[in-house]
């Protein structure tokens, strides 16, 4: 933490958040178009 790198489950968090709200935002593309 010291070197400002955050710890690994919590730098497996975010990836995992960004990757869903990439999905999410394909999904409502598709909920909406459908």
């Amino acid at each position: 933490m010291a070197n400002g790198w955050p710890e690994p489950k919590r730098f497996e968090e975010p990836t995992a958040a960004a990757l869903s709200t990439t999905k999410d935002s394909g999904a409502d593309s598709q909920t909406q178009s459908t």
